[in-house]
């Protein structure tokens, strides 16, 4: 009985650990790498305080059932507010990391060509795989950087672009929309750690902050929404998140999935998104419909 009695203070303890360590992400980035699973601890700390509530430890209880209030009770927050806004005749976005060693190519074509946004924003895509995308007539403008291995990643567009540019995460290109010139940015991140997302964060952001304003982000940040690095680069480029909580990484090893993939829209604008297919890749796409409010009417 000792011995279980420890065992359920350890286990308390540590998924207590793993949900508080995920708000410290701008002390290290090792609190990003635990954000992003701030769902299955939130669950595991529900577990643990029914179990603690049935067997009677009134401790593990109180411990669990805090654990529990804190990691959901953020995550709904993000998942209900703001409140989704479609708005009248938006820009219409699919991002999606197709995955670079993706055998079914030509599903990620055909769900492009489908859902035929006004913009699209791909990562993981190979040079050769710029053939298969070439094919869809609907895009005028393809923007890639293919110097970086398996971190492509490119930008198809409806309308012509004004200037164009490449970074190591990112390319970027300007856009003549039917509401102006917008840049938008197709991003990919590494993972916070032990891998080098900090590093990659630190190294975009005067990129970022020196794009042409209004700026559109989207890619696999591989972030959660409420993470630190999420923060910096949406601050930084003056964006907010496409309302919604939409968990897009698929692997069924972190069933239901992870939050990691985001469509950021400038400041003021309004949007609304849902998930798409994974057309063979391991994250589902995002497609969001994202336009500044109409001015108001002056009273006359």
């Amino acid at each position: 009985m000792r011995i279980r009695g420890v065992l359920f203070w350890l286990c308390t303890l540590t998924i207590s650990a793993a949900v508080f360590v995920g708000f410290a992400g701008q002390f290290h980035p090792i609190g990003d790498s635990f954000a992003a699973f701030r769902l299955h601890f939130g669950a595991a700390a529900v577990l643990f305080w029914a179990w603690a509530a049935f067997s009677g430890r009134l401790w593990a209880e109180r411990v669990g059932g805090v654990t529990a209030c804190v990691a959901l009770g953020s995550i709904l927050w993000v998942a209900i507010w703001p409140r989704a806004q479609e708005p009248q005749d938006g820009i219409t976005v699919f991002q999606h990391n197709m995955l670079f060693r993706n055998e079914t190519i030509d599903a990620v074509v055909a769900q492009v060509a489908q859902l035929n946004a006004d913009v699209v924003l791909l990562q993981e895509v190979l040079p050769e795989h710029r053939v298969h995308l070439e094919q869809i007539e609907t895009y005028s403008t393809i923007q890639h950087c293919d110097r970086y291995a398996v971190m492509n990643n490119v930008i198809l567009s409806k309308w012509p672009a004004l200037q164009v540019g490449c970074h190591n995460r990112a390319s970027w290109a300007q856009i003549s929309t039917p509401v102006g010139p917008v840049t938008f940015v197709s991003l990919h991140l590494p993972w916070p750690w032990p891998a080098s997302q900090a590093l990659a964060v630190d190294r975009l952001i005067p990129v970022l902050s020196a794009l042409p304003q209004p700026v559109v982000l989207g890619g696999d940040y591989n972030a959660a929404p409420w993470s630190n690095a999420v923060s910096q680069l949406a601050s930084v480029a003056d964006v907010v998140s496409v309302p919604g909580l939409r968990l897009t990484f698929a692997d069924p090893r972190f069933w239901p999935g992870l939050p990691i993939d985001h469509i950021h829209m400038p400041r003021g604008w309004v949007g609304a998104a849902h998930l798409t297919g994974r057309a063979g890749s391991d994250h589902r796409g995002t497609f969001a419909t994202i336009g500044p409010l109409p001015e108001p009417v002056g009273i006359r």
